[in-house]
Order: C-alpha cells, then structure tokens, then sequence
C-alpha cells in the first residue's frame, strides 16, 4: 500500500519520521455530508430558534445545527472543508480495509506545522546571519504558527459543536442521515492535530465514493469560497472515469460550475437592476483566474459545442458571451497543475464495464431465446 509516510496528512506515531512530502492530490471522500461542509460558511444564513436555543445553516440539501449548548462561534465554509478533507484523507489510508473501524480507529492526526504550510502560514524559519536576526525568526515563526493554531482551534471547536442532517442514496441504498455528529473529542498537542470522527460519520466517509482533492485548494483563503468551490467540482469531475471515457473530462458547463457556487442568480440581479455582467460573469471568471494562481488549474477557455475554442480575436463569438443565455451554456475547458494519474484505474474501469455490458447483452438474448423456444412449444408460432 506504500510508504505511509508520503501520505499527506500522515505522521507515524512513536517515530521521528520526516514529515509529509507535498502531493499534488490526496484522496478524500466525496458525498453530500462532507462536500455541502464548504457551502456552510456564512453566518448570514444562520436561522436561530429561540425557543431552542439553537441555530442551523443549509447548504446542498445538508442542514448544520448548532447545539444549544455549543458555546463556540461557528466557523465551517472552506475552513472546515479543509480540515475535514485533510484528516478524512489520513482516516481513508488508515482504514482503507476496515469496514468496522474501532474506537481507536476513529482517531486521527496530522502534523500541524506541515497543515499550517498548506494554508499558507509562513511558518519555515530563514537562514539569518546574527542571533539577534535568528531571535526576531523564531518570534516571527511563533506568531505565524500559533495564527494558524488558533484558526484550527476554531474550525475545529465549529465541526464538534453540532450535527449534519441530509438525505442521500449511497450504495444505491436511499439514506437518511439524521443528527450525525462529525467530530467527538480534539485538539492540538505537541504539535499535531487530533481528530476523533463520530462512528456514523466514520462509516459514511467508508461508504460514499472516493475522489482526488487537489492540496493547493488548502491555499485558498476563505475569502474566496467562490474559487474553492469551483476548484472542487473541477477536480472531482476529472476524477470521474466516466468523464474519461466520454471525453468529457476537461470540460464543464459554465451553468454547472456556476450551481456551486456563491454567487447570485441572474434573475436576482435582473430584479435588482444591476449588471449580470459584474455580478456573475466577471466574479465568475475571477475565480477561475484563482485556481490558475494558486496552481490547481494551469489554464482555462471557454469553447463552444464540437470542441472549438473561442479565440481572443473572435469578437463576433466573443460578442454573444454578453447575453446571458449564451454565456451559461458554452463550456469552460480547463487543465488541472499535475493532473493525477487515472489510467490504470480507467482502463480497468472500462474493462468491467465491457464485461458488465457484455454479460446483460447475453442475458437479454438467452431470455429471447427462451420466451420463442416457449412460443413454439406452445404452438403460437411455426419454426421459420
């Protein structure tokens, strides 16, 4: 299964291993309970009961309720995505096989300062020439790692301090997953972070699809929940093999990577009279612009259906993207930094699923064969 120690987020207990390599992707668990984490950001959508004493934030059909007793102020969004991706990632690798993970099972770290480094936190010391420059170093490397521990600290005290209620069909199975807490006990000690996933959460992350995280969406700041969001729908839809097959797999529909979005709809900002063209398509591009700066995408264009691109000076086609409707429906074509290596698993894929097609291709014609061979001996037909 590998080294465990170029896993990222892993750190070998009880040894001095070097911490975690920098990976283009890592893989994490993709289903309505751990992507809608991203959408839940903003505060400004928080419904309190006051009744109750609690508060619930919806987002892709996933409801967070902030218990009474929580006295944390809530921070998910990109944030809590992150973290969650990271430490669901290291939760994976260990329990790839185990179906009823244990109690111990269910707990997790990951090295802080190599998370912090993710994030952006400037927190690798400089070579400095005096001790009185080494001294202002380390001070400036304190200050960025305990910024990075207070923000982990927050995200983590919001994870634990409520509950996800959604529906959702896993395994073909339709489910209902109510008042399912994600995270138990955590913290930061001697440097790592620990996660103790809920064992509901912990069989749902087992159960749902897997899909390729790109690790330089841990860069995106929360500011920009736009970009994040885009850059995931992105990478998960080159991790489809299906995509693959089709040919399909660098492209999207700008409607599709809009619906994931933050953004406004067109008819709100027509009611309100404003420019569709500031409100939704400059934002719009602007994100992607992100992603290429923070190198999870190399390049993007928009091209139109049979796969041609839309050239800086074709001004005529380039005219028509200023009428929404247009706009929506042209794709966007992207190249991801260091696209994960698929073909093996696509070309097994398509091998089972020839097989598959093949087998229901001789079941239909050998329950033909068997409905005329009845029809004969009934003598409701003569043999040809």
């Amino acid at each position: 299964m590998g080294d465990k120690r170029f896993i990222p987020g892993f750190i070998p207990s009880g040894t001095e291993a070097e911490l975690p390599q920098r990976q283009p992707y890592m893989v994490t668990p993709s289903g309505m309970g751990t992507k809608a984490l991203a959408a839940l950001g903003s505060t400004r959508d928080t419904k309190s009961n006051k009744l109750s004493g609690t508060s619930r934030i919806e987002a892709m059909g996933v409801t967070f309720t902030r218990s009474a007793l929580a006295s944390a102020s809530l921070s998910l969004g990109v944030n809590a995505h992150k973290l969650e991706s990271v430490a669901a990632n290291t939760f994976l690798y260990l329990n790839n096989d185990n179906a009823n993970p244990s109690a111990k099972d269910l707990v997790v770290r990951f090295s802080l300062f190599e998370y912090a480094k993710w994030l952006g936190y400037d927190v690798e010391e400089r070579v400095t020439d005096t001790e009185e420059a080494a001294r202002r170093e380390r001070k400036r490397v304190k200050i960025a790692m305990d910024a990075a521990a207070r923000e982990v600290k927050k995200t983590l005290a919001s994870l634990a301090a409520g509950t996800l209620t959604w529906k959702e069909k896993v395994k073909g199975k339709h489910d209902e997953f109510l008042n399912v807490k994600i995270i138990g006990t955590h913290g930061i000690v001697d440097g790592y972070v620990y996660v103790t996933f809920d064992p509901v959460y912990a069989a749902y992350l087992l159960a749902v699809p897997k899909t390729h995280y790109a690790i330089p969406l841990l860069g995106i700041p929360a500011t920009q929940p736009n970009a994040y969001i885009m850059g995931m729908k992105i990478t998960e839809h080159y991790s489809i093999y299906e995509n693959h097959t089709k040919g399909t797999a660098d492209r999207l529909a700008v409607r599709s990577l809009l619906s994931c979005t933050k953004l406004p709809s067109f008819e709100e900002v027509k009611a309100k009279r404003k420019s569709w063209i500031e409100r939704i398509k400059e934002p719009f591009e602007a994100a992607l612009d992100v992603l290429k700066d923070r190198n999870v995408i190399e390049e993007w264009r928009y091209v139109l259906p049979g796969n041609r691109e839309i050239q800086d000076d074709d001004y005529e086609t380039l005219d028509t993207l200023m009428d929404y409707a247009v706009w929506e429906n042209v794709l966007v074509r992207f190249k991801l930094k260091d696209p994960p290596d698929l073909s093996e698993a696509i070309k097994a894929y398509s091998e089972k699923k020839e097989k598959t097609k093949a087998k229901k291709e001789k079941i239909a014609r050998e329950a033909q064969t068997r409905a005329l061979t009845k029809k004969l001996q009934a003598g409701q037909e003569e043999p040809q």
